[in-house]
This record gives C-alpha cells, structure tokens and sequence, in this order.
C-alpha cells in the first residue's frame, strides 16, 4: 500500500449492514395486477373468514370501495415461510383475490338465464310455402335495465313469445294465409347501455355491458333457430337504437353503424352461417352505417327503423307523430325508406297504428315491462309485447300483439 493509498483509507474492511430482502413466492408479489384485475396482499393472520379487510387494501390501491369489491368465491391462499434476519423464519399468508365491480355481484345469476335461454325447447313445424310473409317485431328488450320486473321478466317474455308465435303462426295458416316467409325486425334497444342515455342509469342497470349483448346475443340465437323452422325462407333485418349507441358525455361519439342492436345480430348471422345445412335459408340484412332499412315483400315495401332519429316539435300530438313528419320528409327526399308503403318503429314504448291514404304508420310497443323514466316524466308505464302482422298481396293483414 502507497502513503497515498493508506492517507485515503477508511480504516478496514466492512459490508454495509442491510435488512434481509423480503422474497415473495413467484406469482404472488403483493399489489395490484390491472390487467389481470386482480389483488395480492400479505398478512401474518392464518386464514379464517374475514382476514382481510379488503375494502381498506382496495382503497389503499386507489380502488373505491363503493364502486369496486372483491368476489369471495375467487380468493386464494398461500403460506411462506420468510428469513427475517439473526436466524429467524417467520411465515407469512398470502391472501390473491379477483376485483370486480358490485354491479357484476347481483343477485341475478347471469350464466343461469343463459341457461334458461338454452335449454328452452318447442315442438317444430313442417314449413309449407307460400305468398304471405310473416312480420315479427322485436323492439326495447333494453336487456340489462331493473326497472318493472327487470332482466327476469324480459327473458321471460322473449321466451313466451318464442312459443306464442309458433302457436300463431299455425293458426294464421289454419285461418287460410299460406305463409312461406318469416321477417324478423330487430328495430334496436336490443340492450340497455351503461350511461349516457338518460339520468341515474349507470346506477339503475343489472348487467355491464359486456352481460347485456351476452344475453341479448344468446335471446336472439334462440329466437331465431325456433322460427327458422316454420318456413322455407327466413330475413332477419335489424337496424340500430338510441340505447345501443356508444356514448360519451351523453353523446354518440364513433359512427352510426357502431352499435350493438346491430352488432349482436351480427354475431347471431355469423354464428349461424357455420351451419349451412341447418339455417342456409335463413337470410340477414345487416346495415353498416344506415339507420333504416326497407325490403319488398310480394310488391308491398316494409321500412324499418327504430324512431330515436325523427326529432322536432311533439305540439301537434303523441310521440309518434315526429315519425309521420320524419316520414314526409323522407319521401320529399326520393329516399328508399321514404318509398315504403309500411313504416315499422319503436322508440316510443306504446302500441299504435295509424292509416294515412295509402300509408300504414305501426309503433310497436317494447318487450321491457316498465320505464320509471316514462312514468316519472310523462305520468304513464308502457303495456310490453311482440307486435306481429302478416304482409302479402294485397298489403297488410292480420295485426296482433302477442
């Protein structure tokens, strides 16, 4: 050592003193896994019912307890023993747990209606050809919203209606109409959205909306391959709702044709096209960006929308008055729905039909049971059903409410 190396020593050897490093089994690192949506914490408590105080570690992540919570089913354990220093090993309980949001831990079980929705059977027809088309109008399931008697009772009535029509399509025929085609009009408010579309409704729905189009998708599934069987042709045509838009600030904020009414039909046409031999009679019409779409049926033209797109001034009479004007205008314009001889629409959530010359004007009442908005706005509920009519040579015939 040089008198230069001794003036700068520090006098000896030595390894800075260090607390030994926690080392936590692998996959269970305590924090927070956003992508994964799930929580770790460690604790020295063994594992008893309510070890951990879940809502003060969700806060501490920045998780508000009144919006998120911890699904109990899905909470995991694991021990490890941990070198704490000077010879002592302690062990410590791991405690893994999926975050989820209270919404999604209702008391509705959403895989049970889906269940319900499989498993759900009629007996099926011999399907005779002829002139008449069978018209079916689904409109306001609005799947997901608790008002009336929420998601239960929506399923059920689309359910009810699965076998209704089947019952009254047999009856139509036993009454002299040789039927060879069902129309199902898909008229949007397929799903009830999240937020945006009117006050308190993020707090008012039973599913998020990924649940919603699961259901809606598995409820139009079934509808569609039970009708399927009673005739030799099938169109299934729908068009896209106010409530199935994407919305941000309580406005839409992609493109018209974003829309899940639309896209759950979708889902249901490319489903089904899997099974060529099965359902290559079954036809859809699926818009990209059009809000209306119309199709001639023996010579008489049905337009279909859903009504949220005919606005202005309602002195004049009920909501669906807007449509007759909308209507008008549309006709001025040489558009294709303009052309129709038959106007289908919802939107409104009442029954009406309206005969203007050589017009017919039918607002089709909803599928959902109630709507406090409605109630508390303009004093009334809504009566629910699925309206149905026949279309043929000479126009329209037949009209029911099932």
């Amino acid at each position: 050592m040089t008198i230069l190396d001794d003036l700068l020593s520090t006098g000896g050897d030595y390894e800075d003193a260090k607390k030994p490093r926690m080392k936590h089994p692998t996959g269970w690192e305590p924090g927070i896994d956003t992508e994964k949506g799930r929580i770790c914490v460690r604790s020295r408590e063994r594992p008893k019912e309510s070890a951990i105080d879940w809502s003060t570690w969700l806060e501490h992540f920045g998780f508000s307890g009144d919006i998120f919570t911890i699904l109990d089913d899905a909470v995991e354990v694991r021990s490890w023993d941990a070198n704490m220093g000077n010879g002592l090993v302690e062990t410590f309980y791991y405690y893994k747990a999926k975050i989820v949001k209270k919404s999604q831990t209702k008391d509705e079980d959403v895989e049970a209606l889906v269940k319900e929705i499989k498993s759900h059977k009629k007996l099926k027809a011999t399907p005779p050809d002829g002139e008449w088309s069978y018209v079916i109008a689904l409109t306001d399931l609005q799947i997901g919203k608790r008002d009336g008697d929420g998601l239960d009772g929506v399923v059920a009535r689309t359910l009810q209606a699965h076998d209704d029509i089947i019952d009254d399509v047999a009856r139509a025929r036993k009454a002299g109409y040789n039927i060879g085609q069902i129309v199902v009009a898909g008229m949007g408010d397929i799903i009830e959205g999240c937020d945006g579309h009117y006050q308190m409704q993020t707090f008012s729905v039973e599913l998020d909306r990924r649940e919603q189009v699961k259901v809606a998708r598995r409820l139009i599934a079934k509808l569609v391959k039970g009708w399927s069987a009673l005739t030799p042709k099938m169109i299934v045509m729908c068009v896209p709702g106010n409530h199935g838009e994407h919305r941000k600030d309580g406005k839409s904020f992609t493109t018209f044709g974003d829309n899940d009414d639309v896209a759950v039909f979708e889902m249901v046409a490319e489903s089904l096209a899997e099974n060529p031999d099965r359902y290559g009679h079954v036809e859809f019409m699926i818009p990209q960006h059009e809000m209306s779409l119309t199709i001639d049926l023996g010579g008489t033209i049905l337009g279909v929308i859903h009504g949220h797109q005919a606005r202005g001034s309602n002195a004049n009479g009920l909501a669906h008055t807007k449509i007759w004007g909308w209507w008008k205008n549309q006709a001025h314009a040489n558009t294709a729905v303009g052309d129709a001889d038959i106007l289908l629409s919802g939107h409104f959530h009442y029954y009406s039909a309206v005969e203007n010359g050589p017009r017919t004007h039918f607002q089709a009442p909803p599928l959902d049971s109630s709507s406090e908005w409605y109630e508390n706005t303009l004093g009334y509920g809504t009566n629910s059903g699925v309206l149905t009519f026949l279309v043929g040579p000479d126009g329209w015939a037949r009209q029911t409410i099932l």
